[in-house]
């Protein structure tokens, strides 16, 4: 249970629980643009609604990413065309 994960908005205390039971889980709703730009790295996670963006600033800087989950409908907060060139997984 190595992995790591950021979620960036606020979710249901069960999901939290859930994505728990399979990895570490950092809950940051609100989480203010500088300190994702020095947590980022450290995730091979991130779980966004539409509160939190991921730019190409912060997505340059998540060296260890792996997997983007978006929950919810709309992809404007998240910078797709770096996420396909570092080749996220988009769930």
């Amino acid at each position: 249970m190595g992995y790591k994960n950021l979620v960036l908005d606020i979710i249901h205390e069960q999901g939290l629980k859930f994505l728990s039971d399979f990895a570490k889980v950092s809950s940051c709703p609100g989480i203010l643009h500088d300190e994702l730009m020095r947590k980022i790295d450290q995730c091979q996670g991130v779980i966004v609604k539409s509160g939190a963006h991921l730019d190409s600033k912060v997505l340059s800087r998540a060296v260890n990413l792996k997997v983007i989950g978006k929950a919810g409908s709309g992809l404007d907060n998240i910078d797709l065309k770096t996420a396909h060139l570092r080749k996220f997984a988009r769930l």
